[in-house]
């Protein structure tokens, strides 16, 4: 059913297989889809969905330099695009993690700007980026595809975890990616009936010089219980306490501040990027931190660098922004 919303509104052309998936161009848009046949399914299963140069016609594979050969149509010239692998070796060993909960594109002047949100975000240059409220076909926000869009704006892929059903769309989370993204699973957080359901949006992403995935996480927990807040916290370390030595990054809006419970509770498994506290919130004038980059093991990775990005209007979080370096 994922496929058949990604692709329903859009005709697709070519595909070739690359490696053990299927890239499949946008007839009309300048995207690939990376499909994958299931082992116990004949069903197309949906991985990613990546930027591309070129759109429709098919596409080639240049044999000198393994990269992909497209056309654009609307420029009626072959473009080259480098293969994905290729891409994912030449990738700096730090990794930039950037969370950012966009308010679905609209900002504090109440303009919906989704282009303004993609400049933040590729002024940062992130490998990695979590996103939280984001809308999919909602009524709201024009019914725009808003992950696939800034995807587009921001020439990264994306995956997509929808917690809720709004206005004939989904709203939840988002994880645009440099790298390639092999896998997703979006895993439902503890609720109670009449509170917004919530969920962690998980997904493998393929590094270099790595010989298992990484694992990215993008939540984000109710903002008026902390009894629900404790139990996502607790489901969130239940994800990761069977693979105690994989290297793992969880990016989001917890809605809980440094000292709270929510904190020490994540932090029998996960480690906090900042040593010290950065006000996230409100945007307008931010006095407290409520999105927290975490990761672990703790040997696997060193902390160059963490910061509150300078942005007081495009939404009423600001990013957080954490460098990191693979041991």
């Amino acid at each position: 059913m994922e496929v058949i919303r990604r692709l329903g509104q859009r005709s697709v052309s070519g595909g070739i297989w690359n490696g053990d998936t299927l890239l499949v161009t946008g007839h009309d848009d300048p995207v690939l889809f990376r499909l994958r046949v299931p082992q116990k399914e004949k069903l197309l299963e949906l991985v990613a969905t990546e930027p591309a140069p070129f759109a429709g016609q098919g596409i080639a594979v240049d044999p000198q330099t393994g990269g992909l050969v497209g056309i654009d149509r609307g420029q009626r010239q072959v473009v080259f695009a480098a293969a994905p692998q290729a891409q994912a070796e030449n990738t700096p060993r730090q990794l930039r993690v950037l969370t950012y909960n966009i308010h679905h594109g609209e900002g504090l002047d109440r303009k919906l700007d989704l282009e303004r949100i993609a400049k933040v975000i590729s002024a940062a240059d992130p490998d990695l980026v979590a996103l939280q409220e984001v809308d999919r076909e909602v009524g709201r926000t024009g019914r725009v595809d808003q992950p696939a869009e800034l995807a587009r704006l921001t020439n990264l892929r994306v995956a997509f975890g929808g917690n809720l059903a709004l206005q004939g769309g989904d709203y939840g989370n988002a994880i645009l990616s440099r790298l390639p993204i092999l896998r997703q699973t979006n895993h439902r957080l503890p609720g109670v009936a009449g509170v917004e359901p919530r969920g962690v949006l998980e997904a493998a992403i393929q590094t270099p010089q790595a010989d298992e995935p990484l694992l990215f996480y993008c939540t984000h927990f109710d903002h008026q219980s902390d009894e629900i807040r404790l139990k996502s916290a607790q489901a969130v370390c239940e994800l990761v306490a069977n693979v105690a030595d994989r290297a793992a990054i969880l990016a989001g809006d917890l809605n809980a501040t440094p000292s709270s419970a929510v904190l020490k509770q994540l932090g029998l498994e996960w480690r906090v990027a900042n040593a010290d506290v950065l006000f996230t919130s409100p945007a307008s004038k931010p006095r407290r931190q409520i999105d927290f980059v975490l990761y672990r093991p703790g040997g696997t990775w060193r902390v160059i660098e963490t910061k509150v990005l300078d942005e007081s209007v495009a939404s009423d979080h600001r990013p957080l922004l954490a460098v990191f370096e693979r041991r």
